[in-house]
């Protein structure tokens, strides 16, 4: 005597749900880094002011503005977003800080290097952890 199988067991239905499972989690964590470089390419963007306006300062008095005012942008709470909190000149670099959207209080530091003759920014400085920062800030 023949039994027809009809649907499936127990045993293959939890296989396909184990392997959903583990799929979804691969995915969030994905989703998860995605936004928080997102969130920090938004802080680097941000902060194209402050560095245009720190290189015309630096060309014309040969030394770094003190804060935002003297480089002439605005004051660093004014840049808060939700994934930003400030952008602030201080102690010859240019921080940016951001929110808990990236991780809260974690920072990327652009210094202004010179080498002969030629200036260029350097922000692999700051407690943010490498794999939130583009490929141009590791």
């Amino acid at each position: 005597m023949k039994k027809d199988q009809n649907g499936f067991t127990l045993v293959e239905l939890m296989i396909v749900i184990t392997i959903i499972g583990i799929l979804s989690i691969i995915a969030m964590s994905v989703y998860t880094i995605y936004t928080k470089r997102t969130h920090v390419s938004e802080g680097l963007i941000l902060s194209e002011e402050a560095r245009i306006s720190v290189l015309g300062f630096y060309n014309a008095n040969s030394r770094w503005p003190v804060d935002n005012t003297e480089a002439g942008i605005s004051p660093p709470a004014a840049y808060a977003t939700t994934a930003v909190r400030t952008i602030e000149i201080k102690d010859d670099k240019i921080t940016v800080i951001f929110t808990q959207a990236v991780n809260d209080g974690e920072t990327i530091e652009y210094v202004l290097e010179t080498s002969g003759g030629s200036t260029a920014w350097d922000c692999t400085g700051g407690t943010l952890l490498n794999l939130y920062r583009p490929s141009s800030c590791k």
